[in-house]
């Protein structure tokens, strides 16, 4: 009967902990980068043609699959959540702010209309934090490419 109360209690500790986690879904790329994305938002990963496709609600990007190494999930602490190397990319969305972390120092990000016109480019001058405001851009879809991706971003 101990034994019960015991695998109980774990169960129930187990459960009520899941919150303190992150769900994750990571895609390994060939040139040693790490692109990763919270699952908070259920993408729909799928294929199409040669590219590794994940969507959601607001965002469509795509990778080529000459670049995926793999992709995988992962469950991690949300204490460690805000831990970045130089070797990962974060794209989010706050608002009409498009965030990007984990660019090194001189890449370039740009940013297209949905048929092809460039519109912007930004190129990092840090390690840090990039921040592309939409503010001013009518509601639709934009591409953003940098680092061999490309990042679908509907503006609502």
């Amino acid at each position: 009967m101990k034994r019960i109360y015991t695998f109980l209690f774990i169960c129930l500790c187990l459960g009520f902990s899941k919150g303190a986690f992150s769900q994750k879904l990571i895609v390994w790329l060939s040139n040693g980068q790490q692109a990763i994305y919270e699952l908070g938002a259920k993408p729909k990963t799928t294929f199409v043609g040669t590219d590794l496709v994940l969507e959601t609600q607001t965002t469509s990007i795509s990778y080529p699959l000459s670049q995926v190494l793999k992709y995988s999930y992962d469950l991690t602490p949300a204490s460690i959540e805000e831990l970045r190397t130089d070797k990962v990319t974060v794209l989010s969305k706050d608002g009409d702010d498009i965030i990007i972390d984990g660019l090194n120092h001189g890449d370039v990000v740009n940013m297209y209309s949905v048929d092809g016109k460039l519109l912007a480019t930004a190129k990092a001058v840090s390690n840090k934090r990039m921040v592309i405001s939409l503010t001013g851009y009518p509601t639709g879809v934009y591409v953003f490419k940098f680092k061999g991706a490309n990042y679908k971003i509907t503006k609502q």
